[in-house]
C-alpha cells in the first residue's frame, strides 16, 4: 500500500513565504542556509568543500561546497557549488560550459535562461526571447549578465578572458523583493538542459561589511546595550523567540578618516543588507558619521547562526544611543526591518517575540505598526494577560522607536500618556475585572491614546472595556496556524514516502493524523469564518486517511473503496480550497502579507 499512500496529496497544503523566500531558494536549498543545514540536504551529497584564498593575502575569501551531480542532462548531472561566507550560503553556481566559440557561448546562455523559465514554470517575457546575446557578446567585455527580469538575482553569468567563454548559471543573495507572487516553490526534480558540464567558475560574493567616510564630529558613548527579538524554527512547525541582547561598541581603532560597521560573530546576507540600510539611514539622519570609528554589532549568544531583518530596528537604536549618548533601559525589547527613509517594515514570529521578550523581562516592547495584525492575533490566543503589565508599542518610524528608549525625544504630551498609563495597570492589577469594567476607565485609556495613539496596550485594554475584542484569527494567522497544525501531517507523510510501514501509524500506535485532527479542531473555532469550510475539509480527509490507514481488511475491493472514499473528500476540500483562492478579497490581504498560496 505504500505506493498509493505516497501519491496521496491533502488539498490544501500551505506553503508560507517570508519576503524573501521565492528568490532565495533554488532546489532544495536557499540564501542563508548555514552549512550544518546544506550538509542535512543529503539528496545531492556527499559535498566537497575547499577554501578560496585572496591571491595576494592569502587570506580566506570564503569557501565553497560542491554538492553531487544534480542538474540532469543527457544522462548526466551538472553539480552545484554553493558559496558560504560568515557561516551562511551566499550564492549558487551552476557551470555549464567553457568555450572558445562566441556563438557557442551565446548558445549555452540561450539554453540556461530557457532552462530557468522551465524550472520555475513560467513564460519567457518577450524581451527574454528577443534578446541578442551573440550581439551582446561582440562588445569583448570581461563579464555578461543576463537576468531574469522576475528575480534580479538570477541570471545567466558569462566570463571572457583569452578567448575563452565560461558561462554560469547564478543565483545570489541580494535580491530585495518578493519574488513571483502567486508561484509555488518549484520542484527539487530539475529539468534537462541540453550542454555539457564543465569545470566550475565561481563570481565574487557579498561583502559583510559596511564602511562610510567619516566627519569631524563624535560618539557621546561608546557603548550601548538593546534586546533584540529573534525568532527560531522549532519542532512541529511552532517557532520560538527569545529577546537577545545586542550591544555595539565604537572604538578609535583606525586612521583613515573612514568608519566601518559590522558584527563580530557569524551572521547571514539578509542581516548584512539589514544592517547596512541601518548605517544608511543613520547617514540621512545626522549626515556627518563620526571618523576613525570601528563599530561592532555583539548578540550576547555567539555561537549560533542568525539571519534575518528583524535586528534592524535594535540595531539603529544601539546606533542613536552612540550618537546622543543616552542609555537605553535594560526593560526594553524591539523587533522589525528599517529601510534607509527610517520607515520600520514589518517582520515575521510577532505573537513568539512577544512571549519571548515578557520571558525575559521586558516590558516594554516595540513591534512594527504593520504587524498589528499578528498582535491582535496574539490577543485572541492569550486575551489580555500581557497588557496588564506590558507596555507594547506600535512603530512606524524610527523617531516612534527612540521615544521609548530616550524621555528626551518625548513630547509633554506623550510622557504624560505614559506616566497615566502606568497608573491604569497600576489599578488594574489590584483591580481585576471589576477595574477594566469600571465606568471611567475607557475614559481614562482614551486619554492616553490622545497623548500616545501608539501605545497598543492602551488600545487593546480599551477594546476590552467596551467588550469588542478580537474573537477570531485574521486571515493570514489562521492560515500560519494552519501551517502549523498540519505538522504532524507532514511528519507522518515525510515517514511514509521514506519508506516507513503504515503499520507504525495504525490504532493509535504514533497517531499523527489524529493529533492532526485536534489541532485543526481546536483552530477552526478561533479562525477567520472564510476559512472554516477549508479545515472542515482537511479534517474530513484526514479522518477518511485514518480509517484507511486503521482498517485491516485488505481485500481489493475494501481497498478500493476506501481510496474512492479518500478521493471523493479530497475532490471536495480541493474545490474548496480553490473557491477561497479565487476570492480577490482574500488574495489582496494575502499579496499585503507576503504570502503564497498553491
Amino acid at each position: 500500500m505504500k505506493p498509493v499512500l505516497t501519491g496521496l496529496l491533502l488539498i490544501g497544503c500551505l506553503s508560507f513565504l517570508s519576503e524573501r523566500s521565492v528568490a532565495q531558494q533554488f532546489g532544495p536549498w536557499r540564501i542563508g542556509m548555514t552549512e550544518q543545514e546544506i550538509r542535512a540536504e543529503t539528496l545531492f551529497g556527499p559535498y566537497e568543500s575547499r577554501e578560496v584564498r585572496d591571491p595576494v593575502s592569502q587570506s580566506v575569501l570564503f569557501s565553497r561546497l560542491e554538492s553531487s551531480p544534480a542538474i540532469p542532462f543527457k544522462g548526466q548531472k551538472i553539480p552545484v557549488a554553493i558559496s558560504i561566507k560568515g557561516g551562511f550560503a551566499v550564492q549558487f553556481s551552476i557551470s555549464v560550459g567553457t568555450t572558445d566559440s562566441q556563438t557557442e557561448a551565446a548558445d549555452l546562455a540561450r539554453q540556461l535562461l530557457e532552462f530557468l523559465y522551465r524550472y520555475y514554470e513560467m513564460e519567457m517575457p518577450e524581451q527574454i526571447q528577443n534578446l541578442d546575446i551573440n550581439a551582446a557578446l561582440s562588445e569583448q567585455k570581461s563579464t555578461y549578465e543576463f537576468p531574469m527580469p522576475e528575480f534580479s538575482n538570477r541570471q545567466v553569468w558569462i566570463g571572457h578572458s583569452t578567448d575563452k567563454y565560461s558561462v554560469l548559471l547564478q543565483v545570489r543573495s541580494d535580491e530585495p523583493g518578493t519574488g513571483v507572487p502567486g508561484k509555488a516553490e518549484p520542484s527539487q526534480d530539475f529539468p534537462e538542459i541540453g550542454v555539457e558540464p564543465p569545470e566550475m567558475v565561481q563570481a565574487e560574493t557579498d561583502p559583510q561589511r559596511v564602511e562610510k567616510v567619516g566627519g569631524n564630529i563624535s560618539f557621546k558613548r561608546s557603548l550601548a546595550t538593546i534586546h533584540a527579538l529573534l525568532v527560531r524554527e522549532i519542532e512541529d512547525g511552532k517557532h520560538a523567540a527569545q529577546a537577545m541582547p545586542l550591544t555595539a561598541t565604537a572604538t578609535l581603532d583606525r586612521t583613515d578618516g573612514k568608519i566601518g560597521f559590522q558584527f563580530n560573530q557569524e551572521v547571514g546576507p539578509e542581516m548584512t543588507r539589514a544592517l547596512a540600510e541601518v548605517v544608511r539611514a543613520t547617514q540621512i539622519r545626522h549626515q556627518i558619521l563620526p571618523t576613525n570609528q570601528e563599530v561592532q554589532f555583539g548578540f550576547a549568544d555567539k555561537w549560533t547562526g542568525k539571519d534575518g531583518p528583524s535586528a534592524a530596528v535594535a540595531t539603529a537604536l544601539l546606533l542613536e544611543s552612540l550618537f546622543e549618548g543616552f542609555e537605553i533601559p535594560e526593560n526594553v525589547a524591539v523587533t522589525g526591518d528599517l529601510n534607509a527613509d527610517q520607515k520600520v517594515q514589518p517582520i515575521g514570529g510577532v505573537p513568539d517575540k512577544i512571549r519571548g521578550a515578557m520571558a525575559e523581562g521586558c516590558s516594554v516592547i516595540g513591534i512594527p505598526v504593520a504587524n498589528e495584525v499578528d498582535i491582535d492575533d496574539f490577543v485572541v490566543e492569550e486575551k489580555l494577560r500581557a497588557f496588564l503589565t506590558a507596555r507594547v508599542f506600535l512603530l512606524d518610524s524610527l523617531d516612534d522607536a527612540v521615544r521609548l528608549v530616550n524621555p528626551d525625544a518625548r513630547s509633554p504630551e506623550y510622557s504624560q500618556a505614559l506616566t497615566s498609563f502606568d497608573s491604569i495597570q497600576s489599578d488594574l492589577a489590584q483591580g481585576g475585572a471589576k477595574a477594566l469594567f469600571a465606568p471611567e476607565m475607557a475614559q481614562r485609556l482614551r486619554l492616553v491614546l490622545n497623548g500616545a495613539p501608539n501605545l497598543y496596550s492602551a488600545k487593546i485594554l480599551l477594546a476590552a472595556a467596551e467588550n469588542r475584542l478580537p474573537a477570531h484569527f485574521s486571515l493570514s494567522g489562521t492560515l500560519i496556524r494552519l501551517h502549523e497544525a498540519m505538522a504532524p501531517y507532514a511528519d507522518f507523510a515525510g515517514r511514509i514516502r521514506s519508506g516507513e510501514s503504515i503499520e507504525t501509524f495504525q490504532l493509535g500506535k504514533d497517531d499523527a493524523l489524529n493529533e492532526t485532527q485536534n489541532r485543526l479542531r481546536a483552530l477552526r473555532s478561533q479562525s477567520d469564518p472564510r476559512l472554516v469550510q477549508v479545515i472542515s475539509n482537511q479534517e474530513v480527509v484526514l479522518d477518511r486517511l485514518q480509517r484507511f490507514i486503521n482498517s485491516s481488511d485488505r481485500n481489493e475491493r475494501v481497498v478500493q473503496g476506501h481510496l474512492d472514499e479518500i478521493k471523493a473528500v479530497s475532490t471536495r476540500a480541493s474545490e474548496e480550497w480553490k473557491r477561497m483562492l479565487g476570492n480577490q478579497e482574500i488574495q489582496d490581504q494575502l499579496m499585503a502579507r507576503g504570502i503564497n498560496l498553491h
